[in-house]
């Protein structure tokens, strides 16, 4: 994989997610900033003066006083952005989603359940909206809709009559995406595979069938080595041929501030790996996060670009002891050569 590096200029915080909160089609960045999460807006005009990302602030609202990660949807059918916010305390993992308002661009929270992961917003039952799946502590499946002003609407249990159990892979989300091209999104839920040599990343995939979700366990082939240490899996179409692939960084040690290689799935021809080096640089992530990369397009090229959070190695200590302060963050794009 070739790698061409972009800064952008520096913002502060730490990234949440990624999206188009205004409708201008380009991404713009939600961050937190202590107990706050504030939504940054693209500024188009000087992107096209500049060549390079500017943000203004927008949105800002409280959510709590621990990092928290974030996921983005539409749960109410408004065509505005939601956000589903997670916290981990402990053990358990603390859920709400914010739904935006036509109000100077509020946001209006619903709490939910208390998990044992990071829930997945994804469309469930098929009628446009977001939804929310998660675990409970003993791997029972927790699923919700939502009505129109955002509030928790009706269980979808019912739409996985095969479901047992999954035993969440730490630290790393489920994905949502058509992977097989047949425009249906499938589900990859990120479980885990015991063995005597570790617990090991097991992705197993669930499609959407006439009688509701079915898992498809021939479609995944089991992940080429044995990779004990790997980063969150990102799914998007990063080699432009119509078909969304399963990227999964493999990491040198358990921290995963080195990345050796990706290893690459496609439906049609299967795993490839790919070697990568940062060199000089570690990847700054969250303790109980392996999200490292997040994609978007920030050259607006059509195509993803991979963001990572980077620090020189020499400075990491320094910038891990202010991590909930005004912390400043320098983005990098890593973008695929064409």
């Amino acid at each position: 994989m070739d790698v061409v590096v972009k800064k952008v200029p520096v913002q502060f915080g730490r990234v949440c997610a990624f999206g188009d909160f205004n409708g201008d089609r380009n991404t713009d960045i939600l961050v937190q900033r202590g107990t706050n999460l504030t939504v940054l807006l693209q500024d188009n005009e000087l992107l096209n003066v500049l060549e390079e990302g500017v943000f203004k602030n927008s949105t800002t609202f409280r959510v709590g006083d621990a990092a928290v990660e974030c996921s983005l949807g539409d749960f109410n059918g408004d065509t505005k952005l939601d956000i589903l916010v997670s916290m981990k305390k402990r053990a358990d993992y603390y859920h709400s989603v914010w739904i935006s308002t036509v109000l100077r661009d509020s946001f209006v929270e619903h709490k939910l359940p208390v998990l044992s992961s990071q829930a997945l917003a994804i469309d469930v039952d098929g009628n446009g909206w977001h939804d929310v799946l998660g675990f409970y502590p003993n791997g029972s499946m927790y699923c919700i809709t939502f009505s129109r002003d955002g509030s928790p609407a009706i269980d979808c249990n019912y739409l996985f009559p095969g479901f047992i159990r999954v035993d969440p892979y730490p630290g790393v989300p489920h994905l949502f995406a058509d992977f097989t091209g047949d425009h249906l999104a499938e589900i990859v839920f990120m479980d885990s595979t015991v063995t005597g040599s570790g617990k090991f990343l097991t992705p197993r995939m669930w499609g959407r069938f006439k009688n509701g979700w079915r898992e498809t366990p021939t479609v995944i082939s089991q992940m080429p080595g044995e990779h004990q240490f790997v980063g969150a899996p990102m799914a998007a179409d990063f080699d432009a041929d119509g078909l969304i692939e399963l990227l999964v960084p493999i990491c040198r040690k358990a921290d995963c501030k080195q990345v050796t290689e990706f290893a690459n799935w496609q439906y049609t021809r299967g795993w490839s790996t790919n070697a990568f080096d940062l060199q000089n640089f570690n990847i700054l992530s969250d303790e109980d996060s392996l999200m490292l990369f997040r994609v978007g397009d920030f050259s607006l090229d059509g195509y993803p670009d991979l963001v990572a959070t980077l620090v020189e190695k020499q400075s990491l200590g320094q910038i891990k002891e202010s991590l909930f302060s005004q912390l400043p963050i320098s983005f990098f794009f890593l973008l695929r050569v064409h």
